[in-house]
């Protein structure tokens, strides 16, 4: 049977905002994954970025950051929660007016165990700052703007000598609620750059190498397997109910 407690309610706002839930408490995401434990998990209980990459053949690898799917970890969606994964199409957001009837319920989910649950601190990711890696082109200085930078010496898959800028920050990570009809407490990372949202699908080598980047020298050591101590399963009525 399907954990209720994931279901939208007629009483829940329409979208948290999440600098509300780090005024009220200190709250995590959780992401699960499936593989054997030291494929996923290093040493020290952080997660290996193969938990962010998806390789497609021949072999393009996908940094599977932007729209990372994620569950809010509070009293109503506990880590039981990734145990409850959705099936066949894509399940539409909430709108505030479409409900999944409890026939139809069934045929939208699984329920599997067996997955590690990683912890991501919301506060130690949302709206923080990843750095850019970009190869020089003619007018890559001027639109800089000031922003701190190196350059350096590389080389290419081709073995061509390229100059190469590493930025001091210059992209954002965002964690934003997106609910849906059979998980209320879904929510995605966003990773800007610029003025844009990153797709997922990018063809731009700043945007992939950029998230390469951020993946290895940020998001894996904020990612832990390893349960946080002292951990508070905390309920911010006051972010997602409705005022009476």
């Amino acid at each position: 049977m399907y954990k209720n407690s994931l279901l939208p309610k007629p009483e829940y706002v329409p979208k948290i905002s999440t600098e509300c839930l780090i005024e009220y408490g200190d709250f995590y995401v959780i992401r699960w994954a499936e593989g054997e434990y030291n494929d996923l998990v290093d040493e020290l209980g952080f997660a290996r970025s193969t938990v962010f990459i998806t390789t497609i053949p021949p072999d393009q690898k996908i940094i599977e950051l932007p729209g990372l799917s994620v569950n809010l970890l509070c009293k109503e969606s506990d880590e039981e929660s990734t145990s409850y994964r959705a099936i066949g199409r894509a399940i539409p957001e909430w709108d505030r007016v479409e409900y999944v009837e409890s026939g139809e319920l069934e045929s939208l989910y699984e329920k599997k165990d067996g997955h590690i649950n990683f912890f991501i601190r919301i506060s130690d990711i949302h709206q923080t700052e990843f750095d850019l890696r970009i190869v020089k082109q003619p007018d890559t200085i001027k639109n800089l703007k000031g922003r701190e930078f190196i350059e350096k010496n590389e080389f290419d898959k081709e073995g061509k000598e390229i100059s190469v800028i590493y930025t001091k920050g210059g992209g954002i990570f965002q964690f934003v609620h997106t609910p849906n009809l059979i998980n209320y407490w879904h929510f995605e990372l966003h990773c800007i750059i610029g003025d844009k949202t990153v797709k997922r699908s990018t063809k731009s080598k700043t945007d992939r190498s950029s998230l390469e980047l951020a993946l290895v020298n940020k998001f894996t050591w904020n990612t832990s397997a390893i349960r946080p101590e002292g951990l508070k399963i905390l309920d911010p009525e006051t972010c997602y109910k409705k005022a009476v």
